[in-house]
């Protein structure tokens, strides 16, 4: 079931119009990362030195990895995508490797390595399939999260044009003021309006921003100049190498580009399904796998590593179309302008910085649909140390990049990118805190006054060790309490309860065992709140017809003189 903010949800299909005005919208946003590219040719090459035809060329060649990989998330084909509105666009994570390959072995070199980050990526995605409990949810949940501080991060430095270490970069040409203006009207168009106007909200915002700077002179076209508009197509660029040494710089970037595909995936999922409860693996599996072969794709043709793109998945959050239709148009409007002559090389010279406001806009719901996925897990200290500790280890690689100049060269590569040092540090950390973790426990509790908050505590501890969800626990803990109530009266005296808690990703499970009377199941439709106020008959049958409406599922029997209640919960 679709969530209500949506306009248009994934099997929607909105209008021709709307269709190619939301996928221009995407497509727009994706220039950002158009940059990535042109940076790894440009550190290899002085810009007055620039070769045009290779330039032209990876312009043209990135394009068509775009459109392919795209089609192959958006498709649900013989086991591969997704099915979701989830883009492919370059990615920061496969930047600092890409552009060590460079130095050494020049564009083959970056090539060649792609397309082993993209089979190391095809191979995580079965690994993460296998071994889902390695990839919970509140992980997903953090490089969502992380994801928007860095593009967040990253959309600052654009819009004032700042290099990452925060100084003026005199290579880019900064308006800060239409990028501004661009956030503002977006924002403006996405909350004040509806329909047309809030779908289209982004495309307004650079829209208005280009007219303005147009009609004030402060954005001339004219003035802007790069050696890709003066290039032609040849390919093949360069012939794909290989360089053991690289393994395991581009072997982090895969990990970190697998776990950013699963948690937008993911994010995805909730986004379109307003019954959302937990990751649903098949279509993670088949995003990883997609993404990993648009990896393989991109290094094959000529071009550098590929990811879905967060800022993609929160613009469809934000305008309320998240349509498939509108995911194989933003594909094919790729490829249709790899096609078209000076389209390609012409994105070389739009100023990042307008993008760049478009892009702080879409970072604000990225951050936020992390936060909500890990909100929605009960977390133990376990879990908190782990995402705190990664949490500040990202943002120290952020702010003070010069304390991690002095790491050893074998393993710069995973302190490179603030998103990969913190990925790796959670992950590491969840694994290792997992030794010991027990998916069984159990209480014995006197029949006492203090037994609700006995129960209460002893569940909320063990919940929180496993990354329970919070509804689930919440009805567990208000039907523990409820069985309490009718207890007296089914609990021979002077005995305990012994009170066990277990289940897994899709069920949570109480059983409760005791010496005395099972427990008569009440009908839930006669659930009338005077019986409140009534006897004590009564009262005992408000209490059975409670937990008969919390409980997904109630078994109560006897077996061999202890009577047992098991309540079952959907996770």
């Amino acid at each position: 079931m679709k969530t209500s903010e949506l306009q248009y949800g994934l099997h929607d299909r909105p209008s021709l119009a709307v269709t190619l005005g939301s996928a221009f919208q995407h497509v727009m946003l994706g220039l950002v990362t158009l940059s990535f590219p042109l940076l790894v040719i440009e550190d290899i090459y002085p810009r007055s030195m620039l070769p045009p035809d290779q330039v032209s060329t990876l312009m043209i060649t990135s394009f068509l990895a775009l459109g392919v990989a795209t089609l192959l998330q958006a498709c649900r084909f013989g086991g591969i995508g997704s099915g979701f509105l989830a883009p492919a666009v370059f990615t920061a994570a496969d930047l600092p490797p890409s552009l060590a390959a460079a130095h050494a072995g020049g564009l083959g070199l970056v090539f060649g390595m792609t397309i082993f980050a993209g089979l190391l990526e095809i191979g995580l995605a079965f690994l993460i399939r296998r071994y889902p409990k390695m990839f919970p949810a509140e992980l997903a949940g953090f490089v969502v999260m992380f994801i928007g501080l860095v593009l967040g991060e990253v959309s600052i430095r654009l819009i004032f044009g700042l290099s990452a270490a925060g100084i003026a970069d005199m290579n880019t040409t900064s308006i800060p003021v239409l990028a501004l203006l661009t956030c503002l009207v977006t924002i403006i168009a996405s909350i004040w309006f509806k329909g047309a106007i809030r779908s289209f909200s982004v495309l307004i915002g650079l829209g208005v921003a280009v007219m303005v700077g147009l009609t004030t002179d402060s954005l001339s076209l004219a003035s802007l100049d790069h050696p890709a508009l003066k290039g032609s197509f040849s390919w093949p660029i360069a012939m794909p190498t290989f360089d053991p040494t690289f393994i395991l710089p581009f072997a982090a970037a895969a990990l970190a580009t697998s776990l950013r595909s699963m948690a937008d995936i993911i994010t995805c999922q909730r986004i379109n399904d307003g019954n959302w409860k937990r990751p649903e693996q098949t279509s993670i599996h088949r995003g990883v796998l997609a993404d990993g072969l648009g990896d393989v794709f991109a290094g094959l043709i000529g071009t550098v590593g590929l990811n879905t793109y967060s800022g993609s998945v929160g613009l469809s959050a934000a305008t309320g179309i998240t349509s498939r239709r509108v995911a194989l148009a933003i594909g094919a409007m790729w490829i249709t302008l790899a096609c078209i002559p000076g389209i390609p090389q012409i994105v070389a010279i739009v100023p990042r910085s307008i993008l760049g406001g478009a892009l702080l806009f879409t970072s604000c719901f990225i951050v936020f649909n992390g936060v909500q996925i890990i909100a929605d897990r009960v977390l133990d200290n376990r879990k908190i140390i782990a995402l705190g500790l990664g949490l500040f280890a990202g943002i120290t690689r952020m702010v003070y990049p010069k304390l991690f100049e002095g790491i050893h060269p074998a393993f710069s590569s995973l302190v490179q990118s603030e998103l990969t040092l913190a990925t790796l540090i959670v992950l590491g950390l969840t694994a290792v805190f997992r030794l010991g973790l027990n998916r069984n426990r159990s209480i014995a509790i006197p029949m006492d006054e203090n037994r609700f908050e006995a129960v209460s505590q002893f569940l909320h501890v063990a919940a929180a060790a496993w990354g329970t969800r919070q509804q689930p626990l919440s009805r567990a803990v208000a039907a523990s309490i409820e069985f309490l109530e009718l207890a007296p009266d089914l609990v021979t005296p002077g005995t305990p309860i012994e009170l066990s808690l277990f289940g897994d990703d899709t069920e949570l499970k109480v059983r409760i065992s005791y010496r005395g009377k099972v427990l008569k199941q009440g009908d839930d439709s006669r659930l009338e709140l005077d019986d409140l106020d009534g006897d004590a008959a009564q009262r005992a049958r408000f209490a059975q017809a409670l937990l008969s409406r919390l409980c997904g599922e109630i078994q109560a029997f006897e077996d061999r003189g202890i009577c047992v209640l098991q309540l079952v919960f959907e996770q």
